[in-house]
């Protein structure tokens, strides 16, 4: 895959998934390098009942650093 170049602070990649997209994202997030040269955020449909475990999956499915972002509302 080509990877064009952007500085860090300006580029910014968002997806959006249902609850099901977890194998797609982990292919995505799985193809990038761990130097990848942008943000990425990722909005799912995660259940209001229980803990999500989203953000340590996917950090052993790549080479990125992620983490979850708090919730609001």
């Amino acid at each position: 895959m080509s990877i064009p170049k952007c500085m860090p602070a300006r580029c910014v990649i968002a997806v959006a998934a249902s609850a099901g997209g977890l194998k797609a994202l982990s292919v995505i997030l799985g193809g990038l390098p761990k130097d990848f040269p942008a943000a990425i955020a990722i909005v799912m449909h995660l259940s209001p009942e229980r803990r999500s475990i989203l953000a340590e999956i996917l950090d052993i499915r790549s080479h990125l650093v992620g983490g979850q972002a708090g919730s609001y509302g």
